[in-house]
C-alpha cells in the first residue's frame, strides 16, 4: 500500500470553472494520468481542469464515461500529466485508524496546501 507521502503527491485539485478556486479533490490511481474523484465534484462544470500540487499549470481533464458511475458518485478523469504518480489501493478493515488528504470545496474553506484529517473507518 502507498505511504501517506505518496498519497499527498498523487492528490490534486479539481478546479471550479473560474480556474482559481477548487471544487474538490481527485487522486491518481492508475498510470497514465487516470484520476478518481466523486461525481458531484465534476457535475455541472463546463470544463474540467485539474491542478497538481506544486505546479501552476491547469490540466484539462477528460471525463471517462465508461469507467464512471453518477449513481455511485464515482467519476474517473484522464489527464496528460507524466509527473503524477499513481497510488496503490488496498483493503482497509473496520475500526482501523486512517488518515486522509484532500482539498475541500471552496464554500467550506480556502486551503491551498490541502487538508489532512484522521479518524477510524466505520461501515458505510
Amino acid at each position: 500500500m502507498s505511504s501517506f507521502a505518496d498519497v499527498k503527491r498523487a492528490t490534486c485539485q479539481v478546479m471550479a470553472d473560474d480556474g482559481r478556486t477548487h471544487n474538490g479533490t481527485a487522486f491518481c490511481f492508475l498510470p497514465d494520468g487516470y484520476l478518481l474523484t466523486c461525481h458531484h465534484v465534476v457535475y455541472g462544470l463546463q470544463r474540467i481542469r485539474v491542478r497538481i500540487p506544486g505546479e501552476d499549470t491547469l490540466y484539462d481533464a477528460r471525463y471517462v464515461e465508461e469507467l464512471s458511475s453518477p449513481a455511485a458518485d464515482v467519476a474517473v478523469l484522464e489527464i496528460e500529466a507524466p509527473s503524477l504518480p499513481p497510488v496503490q489501493l488496498g483493503d482497509m478493515r473496520e475500526g482501523v485508524g486512517a488518515y486522509g488528504f484532500g482539498y475541500r470545496p471552496k464554500f467550506l474553506s480556502a486551503e491551498p496546501e490541502g487538508h489532512t484529517f484522521g479518524g477510524r473507518l466505520v461501515p458505510g
